[in-house]
């Protein structure tokens, strides 16, 4: 029996991703990935959340 979910190669991976890439410090990466995953599931609250930190994050940056 195997398991097999259209999450595990859509949005989820890219979420993944994400995560690892904003731990490294690789904002633009990170979002890049986010920006993926939100294209498969646009309002997951997660994904939002994670929006919301990229765009206060770099508004920051550019002061």
């Amino acid at each position: 029996m195997s398991m097999d979910s259209p999450h595990f190669y859509t949005w989820l991976p890219h979420v993944q991703l994400c995560l690892c890439y904003d731990r490294l410090g690789q904002y633009e990466k990170a979002n890049e990935h986010n920006e993926i995953a939100l294209s498969y599931h646009p309002t997951h609250p997660s994904m939002l959340y994670n929006k919301e930190y990229f765009q206060k994050l770099f508004a920051e940056r550019e002061k």
